[in-house]
């Protein structure tokens, strides 16, 4: 299973292979974007979400998150896209991200909101067990 730190560290790879910058790397448990990466003129912020606690005193460490919780990611991940999405910046095209393991939770929870997550510009990374990263996104990375 995937912690926040392998999908972080994953689709910053990915990144650095686009061209990209990277300005932040957090995967931790601070609130903040996980990632900030700059390319020419675009500013790309991505907020990422594991498959299971990464803290040994957490009761979920080393087991998957269940369905509820999950959904719960979902929701507050796109909530701090949304505040993203509301920053200011003449210097830079501003440009959002969701990251995700690919899981069925995940995959089934990002498509019930999926117009949603186009309509607003948003591009969606999944990160599978073998780091591997699909980019679902409505502009050219």
């Amino acid at each position: 299973m995937l912690y926040e730190s392998d999908v972080v560290d994953a689709v910053c790879k990915r990144l650095e292979q686009e061209g990209y910058i990277i300005e932040q790397n957090l995967a931790t448990k601070k609130q903040e974007y996980d990632i900030i990466a700059l390319k020419a003129n675009r500013k790309l912020i991505v907020k990422a979400k594991g498959a299971t606690s990464s803290l040994k005193s957490s009761k979920r460490y080393g087991m998957r998150f269940d369905r509820p919780q999950v959904r719960i990611h979902v929701a507050e991940t796109l909530y701090k896209i949304a505040e993203a999405l509301s920053i200011r910046n003449s210097r830079y095209q501003i440009c959002t991200a969701i990251a995700f393991p690919r899981n069925k939770d995940y995959e089934d929870h990002v498509e019930k909101i999926r117009t949603a997550i186009d309509n607003l510009g948003i591009a969606v990374f999944f990160v599978d067990d073998m780091l591997r990263v699909e980019v679902d996104s409505p502009w050219e990375l």
